[in-house]
C-alpha cells in the first residue's frame, strides 16, 4: 500500500510532463509567419527565445520526443512495479506488463497526447509561451542523448543517400 503513495503522484507527474513535453511539437510549429513575426518585434524575454527554438527545428524536435519518451518509459515502469507489488493478475511477468500496459497505455495516448495536443492547437502562442523556458531547460540536459540519437539516426539513414542527407551541425 506503501507503494501507491510514491507511485500514483510520480505516475501523475509523468504523464502531466510528457503531455508537457508532447504540446509544444505542436503549438511551436503551428505558429504562423505574422505570429512569429510578431514574437520576434516584441519586448518580451520569453517571445524573443521563441525563434530561437523554430530555427533549429531538428534539435526541438528531438528534444522534444527525448523527454516526451523518458516521461512515458518511466510512466510504464512505474505502472509495472505497481502491479507486481500489489500482485494484481496472474504470477506470468508477461501477464502483469500487459496490464500494466492497459493502465498506463490509455493515459498516456488520451492525456499526454490527444489532450496536450489539442490544447496547442487551439492556443498555440499560449502554449509556445508557457513552454519555453523549460524547454530550453530541457533542451541543454538532453543533449548528449540527443547527440546520440542524431548519431544512431544518421547511421541508418546513410544508405538512403541524399533523400536522408543531414542539416547543418548548427541544427544539432
Amino acid at each position: 500500500m506503501n507503494a501507491l503513495h510514491i507511485a500514483i503522484p510520480l505516475a501523475v507527474l509523468c504523464v502531466l510532463i510528457s503531455g508537457f513535453c508532447s504540446g509544444p511539437e505542436v503549438a511551436l510549429f503551428s505558429l504562423r509567419r505574422v505570429a512569429r513575426e510578431q514574437l520576434a518585434r516584441s519586448d518580451s524575454r520569453r517571445d524573443r527565445k521563441i525563434i530561437p527554438l523554430l530555427e533549429r527545428p531538428r534539435r526541438l524536435i528531438a528534444t522534444v520526443l527525448i523527454g516526451h519518451e523518458a516521461f512515458d518509459s518511466l510512466l510504464a515502469v512505474l505502472a509495472l512495479a505497481v502491479v507486481l507489488d500489489l500482485g494484481i493478475g496472474p504470477a506470468n511477468p508477461w501477464a502483469s506488463a500487459g496490464i500494466a500496459l492497459a493502465v498506463a497505455l490509455p493515459l498516456v495516448v488520451l492525456i499526454a497526447e490527444v489532450m496536450a495536443k489539442t490544447l496547442a492547437a487551439k492556443n498555440a502562442m499560449g502554449w509556445a509561451r508557457t513552454c519555453v523556458f523549460p524547454l530550453s531547460v530541457l533542451a541543454v540536459f538532453a543533449t548528449p542523448l540527443r547527440l546520440v540519437v542524431n548519431f544512431v539516426s544518421e547511421l541508418f539513414l546513410r544508405p538512403l543517400g541524399d533523400a536522408a542527407r543531414t542539416r547543418p551541425a548548427r541544427d544539432l
